[in-house]
């Protein structure tokens, strides 16, 4: 793909889980050069455990590019999230400030969260309901305060296929914002391919009339 169809364009990657595993041995065999890298818009590692010491420098703010944001979520208490924290260091960015720090995130800088539904479309946005903060490496979020954004418990639920998206319009406007500061940035530092040539013309033979008056003739 980045040799015959990317055409000089930013590449962003986003997983989600086991994808997200998947996203990060992409980064280490593919993105750990740093003449690779300066294509990457961003990498987005969501609820996959990446470790502190990526392949890919770990974003600091809302535009940086060529960078990774990732983060494992944990909902309750930062007890629990500590809990879920032990062994290697691990990578956590706050989607909804997108830094590293251990603030905690106001209700008011949350775009929105969404729960999956059948059927085509856009999800409903529930916005300023999920405060965060990374502590020891994984995002402890707060309960939601409203009951849409909140997963179903009981009995199976570990296994079933999480159904809200805590972030979905946090990530949305964020991968926008970046989209366009890595175009940006390759317009003013990268070469760009040039413009495809249009297809040939058929044109009729005709004679050549030269100076000393002969016309060579076209020969049918």
């Amino acid at each position: 793909y980045m040799q015959m169809r990317n055409q000089g364009r930013a590449v962003m990657i986003a997983g989600v889980g086991q994808g997200g595993r998947h996203a990060l041995r992409l980064l280490k065999d593919r993105f750990a050069d740093p003449a690779a890298r300066r294509r990457l818009a961003a990498a987005y590692l969501i609820d996959a455990e990446a470790p502190a010491d990526a392949p890919i420098p770990l974003c600091r703010s809302a535009s940086d590019i060529q960078c990774l944001a990732a983060w494992t979520t944990s909902v309750g208490s930062e007890a629990k999230a500590r809990r879920a924290a032990r062994g290697s260091p691990l990578a956590c960015i706050n989607p909804t400030t997108w830094t590293a720090n251990g603030a905690l995130s106001p209700l008011s800088a949350h775009r929105g969260g969404a729960r999956a539904r059948s059927g085509e479309g856009q999800p409903d946005i529930t916005a300023q309901a999920v405060s965060a903060k990374c502590v020891a490496g994984v995002l402890q979020v707060r309960a939601p305060v409203k009951a849409a954004l909140r997963e179903p418990g009981g009995w199976g639920a570990r296994v079933r296929p999480p159904q809200v998206n805590l972030f979905f319009a946090d990530i949305a406007f964020n991968a926008g914002t970046r989209a366009r500061a890595a175009s940006a940035w390759l317009d003013d530092n990268e070469p760009k391919p040039a413009r495809p040539l249009p297809p040939p013309q058929a044109l009729p033979d005709s004679p050549i009339y030269r100076e000393d008056g002969i016309v060579d003739r076209v020969e049918p």
